[in-house]
């Protein structure tokens, strides 16, 4: 007897199409990013053994979270997305990595970060990422990378790049709306939606083009790469 034929609408076959076609997919660009951990750790024992560096700097983890922030800045910039061959090889290395320092000991090449730290560091971006994106709709990508920094970095300094980032992203974009014709419309926005999460009794939600401003994508992977930056020289809200 034989099967029914399965038939598929323009929409879905264009659908699976430019799926396949978008840039950030293609097989070459997994294979360097599932390969990179590999890659970053014999540059840093090249680096160990003939530099005086900074030894963070030039540790596995550190020389890792660093060219993870510098990817991540470009593809969000350029496709408004952070791949899964990227936050995944980056978030898995974490693990391995303070695996290492526990049962292995802290070292140059592995750092001092152990296993407790980055599952804390994990944990606690997860939630405040995922908070995030249930409140504001953002994408899951921005939750995969910092969860990423979190395994990397433990929770001091993945929750500090967070907060600088949000802060970096929400300047950058009052100056781009100050910029506008409607220079007053995001302040705006955001006081009406502060007042009406607050005092919903006395303050009205935020109208339709106020609504659709505050929903907005934004590319949040160079403000976390601006946000270890600062966090690297210093800004760390949580410890030293």
């Amino acid at each position: 007897m034989s099967q029914p034929e399965t038939s598929m609408t323009s929409v879905e076959v264009d659908s699976r199409v430019g799926r396949a076609e978008d840039p950030h997919r293609q097989p070459w660009l997994k294979i360097m990013g599932w390969s990179s951990p590999f890659v970053v750790a014999t540059v840093s024992v090249l680096l160990l053994r003939w530099t005086s560096s900074p030894r963070w700097l030039i540790s596995f983890p550190g020389l890792l979270t660093i060219a993870f922030a510098v990817t991540s800045a470009i593809t969000d910039s350029i496709w408004r997305k952070i791949p899964n061959w990227l936050t995944y090889p980056a978030g898995l290395t974490g693990v391995v990595v303070s695996s290492a320092v526990t049962w292995g000991g802290v070292s140059d090449f592995w750092g001092q970060l152990g296993i407790g730290e980055s599952a804390l560091g994990m944990l606690t971006c997860f939630v405040c990422m995922i908070l995030a994106y249930r409140a504001s709709g953002g994408g899951a990508g921005d939750v995969k990378l910092a969860t990423a920094y979190g395994a990397l970095l433990g929770w001091q300094q993945g929750l500090s790049i967070i907060i600088l980032a949000y802060m970096i992203a929400g300047i950058a974009l009052l100056f781009i709306q100050l910029a506008t014709d409607h220079p007053w419309m995001l302040p705006a926005a955001l006081i009406r939606w502060f007042g009406s999460t607050l005092l919903p009794q006395w303050v009205g939600s935020p109208s339709e083009s106020q609504q659709k401003l505050l929903a907005r994508p934004v590319p949040l992977g160079g403000a976390f790469a601006v946000g270890l930056l600062a966090v690297l020289n210093g800004f760390n809200l949580f410890g030293s």
